[in-house]
């Protein structure tokens, strides 16, 4: 019997996948273009090729699996961000029983049990969802994610500045990606906890935005700052990117509640508490990705071909 992990290319979903493999357990991964997958993934896994959306592919995924990592994915283009989100956890509650599967490791958010947070609060929903189809459910409530600072590489490399909705004087549990992927890997690996239980990833210290820029700066050796971006810039700029007009309304209006609401539950604790720093996690992630974007804006054009 193998362990299913769902968004196998993802931030979570690849360290999940790498740490399993590392113990040498059997797993199943559920990708939705298993071309994007490691070489040495495909070897060595299970790979059903489908959507998270799609029930059949779900259920055909689970059908050789004893336990389930679930992520939800961003949906970036969606039209009804609600409603996919849903899906997925309808799904994957199908799955759970048609299949039998007893353990669950689903990946929800700091805030998800507030009514008032948008998205975040939706994956409360599928919480819910997971523990009414299977008896042992841990739900891993995280901080923000550092890799969400990657988003300002550019303007890192160009300006030295980090442009975000959030309050910058706002301290948030920030945690690296890495870590989240650890905590549910040794999760799935342990089949000695029982019921449901929902479990706070915190990294290793709360910080503010305007901190966390500060501590960009002195590991890159460069002055870095933070700036508040007011809704409708941010909104814009979304749209610029390419995410739906529908996403980008609700985005920033779940920045705000982030940056307004007393949203985390669960205290911080040896347990929830991981070990990246926000500096060890800039030095092995931002520096190289700002380095790699400078090298790239400084490379020079190929030659246009003779006519």
């Amino acid at each position: 019997m193998s362990i299913l992990v769902t968004t196998p290319t993802g931030n979570v979903g690849r360290r999940v996948v790498e740490r399993l493999l590392e113990a040498g357990a059997p797993i199943t991964v559920l990708a939705r273009d298993p071309a994007r997958l490691d070489p040495a993934v495909r070897e060595r896994a299970r790979v059903v090729a489908g959507d998270l959306t799609d029930p059949a592919a779900l259920a055909e995924s689970a059908r050789v699996a004893r336990a389930l990592f679930l992520a939800i994915p961003p949906f970036p283009a969606s039209a009804d961000w609600a409603a996919d989100q849903r899906r997925v956890g309808e799904a994957a509650a199908a799955a759970i029983r048609t299949q039998g599967l007893e353990r669950v490791v689903f990946l929800s958010s700091a805030g998800a049990q507030r009514d008032d947070l948008y998205a975040v609060s939706r994956l409360g929903e599928i919480e819910r969802m997971l523990a009414a189809a299977a008896p042992h459910v841990a739900a891993l409530r995280a901080g923000f994610f550092l890799e969400n600072f990657l988003s300002a590489v550019p303007t890192i490399a160009a300006d030295g500045t980090v442009y975000m909705s959030l309050p910058p004087d706002r301290p948030l549990a920030m945690v690296a990606t890495r870590d989240v992927g650890d905590v549910a890997a040794a999760l799935l690996l342990d089949d000695g906890w029982r019921g449901h239980q929902v479990r706070g990833v915190h990294g290793a210290a709360d910080r503010t935005p305007a901190q966390v820029a500060a501590a960009f700066g002195r590991v890159l050796g460069r002055d870095v700052r933070y700036v508040r971006v007011p809704a409708e810039a941010m909104r814009q700029a979304l749209l610029g990117a390419g995410m739906s007009a529908h996403v980008a309304d609700e985005y920033p209006r779940l920045m705000d509640g982030l940056g307004a609401l007393d949203f985390q539950a669960e205290p911080r604790t040896a347990t929830s508490t991981t070990p990246t720093t926000v500096e060890a996690w800039a030095e092995a992630v931002l520096a190289p990705a700002v380095a790699g974007f400078a090298a790239a804006r400084l490379a020079p054009s190929a030659p246009a071909a003779a006519v």
